[in-house]
């Protein structure tokens, strides 16, 4: 969807928003009019004993129920009208910078051990998974997470198939994603809560009691049965049939509190399902292809079937809140004994079946995540080709960071093979956003989804980063040593001679030059590799020649800038061979902190 066909689908949900809003008031007035009839009928019929009031109060009673049924109905369409809306809406944002504002940032992932994650900006404010994500259920922000950080290089192809499959039906994705929206979102530790302990609930074995529970719910009534038979005969009095009445009463009494338990229980699960019925409904509807969403259809085949049947459990739990029904169906049928019996044979039959749908739905909004960058971008975006290959490689064509804006966001075009790739350039140049857009289209193509590129061929490799090192004063890290533990840990995994993307950005920066430079070229060896593609950032003009070692395979390339007075402009674009410019002394003379005669030589020719 372009920017232009977003707007048009905006307009018409508006639109049908308004037409859904008109009937819903059309079906109020109903509503309310046949309630006026009820009321007319019966003051005609009860002061006049006029048997025409009396059906005119009983039609009234049957166009008020029905007009229940049209407004309740036309409510529901409103709201899921107003989803659909929503969902646009957060597409349109997604074109213009306002997706910074979603609420679901993926905070909670952040964690100071996973340095992958925070030096991409994968989780937390305008992180990659706030960019991308359509899960609202803890199973679709868990499984997205997942195939962020961890996801199974085996099955990338499948994977990529589903979300290729996926992509060619825009409605599809707005209907599923608006179903699953909810107004009443809880904190995400209550909701995972509740969600653990449905799961527990729904799974957790009780076959031990369904004898006792069937004794009770086929017994009670037997015994009330007989004695009514008995007394029928003339064997026994009517007694007899009273005091089995008051035994189940008293029963359901003394069990009150686990039954309401349960009764609290079926209904929040019932309303968990309700809630998934629509979604699994749209995602077994179409004729998919790949073998992964056929998996899925598979797996969600008898989720209809069993949905009814715990509606129906509920319902029938239901019946005995009616203060009518109570002492016939509690007192004579063992409504609640009953009820929990049916209860545990539909935990017997579906309870591992209702995680798997929980979970298929969660790998479902993941999947619809992976290819939300194409659906907003399609003209940037591609699916990339993983390549059969364990030698490190990978090519891309015009290669865009994903989370910068899509109208000035500047492409490269850029390769490179089992080797060392030496980066300098000036500050603001562009060599960290390079080294991030490699890294975080690396991070989408594993996953399975599409990246920002034209074109991008990359082979499986295990990611290493080490770009934002911080002080870690609880641990009594400084910056400096923490990158040291950080490349230590990558020549570490490099004995095993496993491929690796190891991406190290302005290496060594928090050391003096001196021991910078030959504590970078000592790393950098090690870091060369035939399984190993290395990129390093500096500013150390004197690595460059480490591309030159015999032991070190490795190429130069740079970034470069140009001066329209006191102003710095880049064009974002990488070039083969080393930087000759700087433009740090120029920056602090627009700042102030230098005069003209303090700067060097090679500087004021940057300036005049």
């Amino acid at each position: 969807m372009n920017q232009h066909d977003i707007q048009k689908r905006l307009e018409d949900a508006t639109a049908h928003i308004a037409a859904q809003k008109r009937r819903l008031i059309l079906w109020s007035n109903c509503r309310l009019l046949t309630a006026f009839l009820v009321l007319v009928g019966l003051v005609v019929g009860i002061r006049q004993d006029f048997l025409p009031g009396y059906a005119l109060a009983a039609v009234g009673l049957v166009g008020f129920c029905y007009f229940v049924w049209r407004f309740n109905k036309a409510q529901r369409a409103v709201e899921l009208a107003q989803n659909r809306k929503t969902v646009l809406e957060r597409y349109e944002a997604r074109t213009d910078g306002r997706w910074y504002d979603f609420p679901d940032d993926g905070a909670r992932f952040v964690s100071k051990d996973d340095f992958l994650s925070s030096d991409l900006d994968l989780f937390g404010p305008r992180s990659l998974y706030q960019y991308i994500s359509v899960a609202h259920t803890i199973g679709g922000r868990d499984a997205l997470k997942r195939l962020l950080t961890k996801p199974n290089l085996k099955h990338i192809a499948e994977r990529q198939a589903s979300v290729a499959e996926l992509l060619a039906d825009d409605d599809l994705a707005i209907e599923f994603e608006a179903l699953g929206l909810q107004k009443d979102r809880r904190r995400e530790k209550d909701e995972r809560d509740a969600e653990a302990r449905l799961r527990t609930y729904a799974t957790r074995g009780e076959e031990a009691r369904i004898p006792r529970l069937t004794a009770l719910a086929y017994g009670l009534p037997v015994l009330t049965l007989a004695a009514a038979v008995a007394a029928l005969v003339g064997v026994s009095s009517w007694l007899s049939v009273m005091y089995c009445f008051f035994l189940q009463l008293i029963a359901a009494m003394l069990l009150g509190g686990s039954i309401q338990n349960e009764k609290n229980s079926i209904s929040v699960l019932s309303r968990k399902l309700d809630r998934a019925q629509a979604r699994i409904q749209v995602m077994c509807a179409p004729d998919f292809q790949s073998a992964y969403l056929k998996d899925m259809q598979q797996a969600l085949a008898n989720a209809d079937k069993g949905i009814a049947s715990l509606n129906r459990i509920a319902a029938a739990w239901q019946w005995r809140e009616n203060f009518v029904l109570y002492f016939p169906l509690v007192g004579f049928l063992a409504w609640d004994f009953n009820c929990c019996l049916a209860l545990d044979r539909w935990r017997k039959t579906y309870g591992e079946a209702f995680c798997l749908w929980l979970d298929w739905l969660g790998e479902a909004e993941a999947l619809y995540s992976l290819g939300t960058l194409s659906r907003v971008r399609g003209d940037e975006t591609s699916m990339p080709t993983i390549l059969d290959t364990s030698a490190p490689s990978l090519a891309m064509t015009d290669g865009k960071h994903p989370l910068l804006d899509p109208r000035s966001v500047v492409g490269n075009d850029y390769h490179q093979g089992a080797d060392t790739v030496i980066i300098t350039g000036s500050n603001m140049s562009g060599k960290s956003t390079f080294m991030r857009t490699i890294a975080m289209n690396a991070v989408l193509a594993y996953a399975g989804g599409t990246v920002c590129a034209k074109d991008f061929r990359i082979s499986p490799m295990r990611i290493f980063t080490s770009m934002r090192v911080r002080d870690d004063v609880s641990e009594g890290i400084s910056s400096f040593y923490g990158e040291i533990l950080r490349i230590k840990h990558m020549v570490s995994y490099a004995q095993r001679e496993l491929p690796m993307l190891v991406l190290v950005d302005e290496i060594f920066k928090g050391t003096n030059s001196a021991d910078r430079i030959i504590g970078a070229q000592a790393a950098i060896r090690k870091l060369t590799r035939p399984w190993m593609m290395t990129v390093v950032t500096t500013h150390d003009f004197e690595l460059c020649a480490l591309a030159e070692a015999p032991d070190v395979h490795g190429k130069n390339f740079h970034f470069e800038e140009h001066y329209d007075g006191d102003q710095i402009l880049f064009d974002y674009k990488i070039r083969p061979g080393r930087c000759k410019t700087t433009n740090a002394q120029h920056l602090m003379r627009i700042a102030g902190l230098l005069d003209a005669e303090d700067m060097t030589e090679r500087e004021e020719r940057h300036v005049l």
